[in-house]
């Protein structure tokens, strides 16, 4: 099924609206007020609607500053999930990435431990803290790159991985993306980085990457290498 998530109309004189949307959540940009007053009219014969300031949109808060920036945070999403883990009162840590990084070998094997297995919500888990990552949260790419390999053959170990992932944001709820505006064409920028056979499972490498206009981060991710690297160099070749 392919959802169309974003339209635009446009004028002669180069004014616009433009909207992104998903199922019941809208949000609007325009430019020329006899285009957007046009709309409007035409939206009113046939629907009952209000309109207010952007606040609000998928779980992310909108802050609009005096400097024309924007300040995104999911304070609300990280609180929901550490309510559906009960995790509201746990102890947060400084760092996303657990101290023993779990493995194919901490899988369970005896029908004891397949069963024990299936009572953690892990994938529950992972949805939740990939809807952060992908929107907010860039910091835990890694260690939840490491959590989606074991989707299938999860146990305690891995469970225990990802509740660090959740303790690091019980403390780092507040922490937000910024979206500045320019006055003139920013500079795209591009880092990336890798490490080397740093997936014990499969002896790939690891990508990370940022991509930045101006001063606003606008994608990042990691990634596990394609074809595993036979040197350092190869990895940062490839990535």
């Amino acid at each position: 099924i392919h959802d169309r998530w974003y339209l635009s109309i446009t004028d002669d004189s180069g004014n616009f609206i433009k909207f992104v949307f998903h199922v019941d959540d809208m949000a609007i940009a325009y430019k020329g007020e006899k285009l957007w007053q046009w709309y409007l009219t035409k939206l009113r014969e046939r629907y009952e609607f209000t309109l207010g300031p952007l606040e609000h949109f998928l779980g992310i808060r909108i802050t609009r500053n005096a400097d024309r920036s924007f300040r995104l945070d999911q304070s609300a999403q990280v609180e929901k999930m550490l309510r559906t883990f009960n995790l509201e009162k746990a102890k947060p840590v400084d760092t996303p990435v657990g101290g023993k990084r779990p493995t194919k070998a901490d899988s369970p094997v005896t029908s004891k431990e397949r069963a024990d297995a299936a009572k953690i919500p892990y994938m529950q888990a992972v949805g939740h803290l990939n809807y952060l990552q992908t929107t907010s949260h860039l910091e835990i790419s890694f260690p939840l790159k490491v959590a989606s390999h074991f989707m299938c053959c999860y146990g305690q170990a891995h469970w225990t991985w990802v509740k660090h992932i959740m303790k690091y944001l019980a403390g780092h709820q507040w922490d937000s993306l910024i979206i500045r505006g320019h006055d003139s064409p920013p500079m795209l920028i591009s880092y990336s980085d890798a490490d080397h056979a740093n997936c014990k499972e499969t002896g790939r490498s690891f990508t990370g990457y940022i991509i930045k206009l101006g001063d606003d981060t606008i994608n990042y991710g990691c990634h596990r290498q394609r074809i595993p690297a036979h040197s350092s160099t190869e990895s940062e070749i490839m990535a």
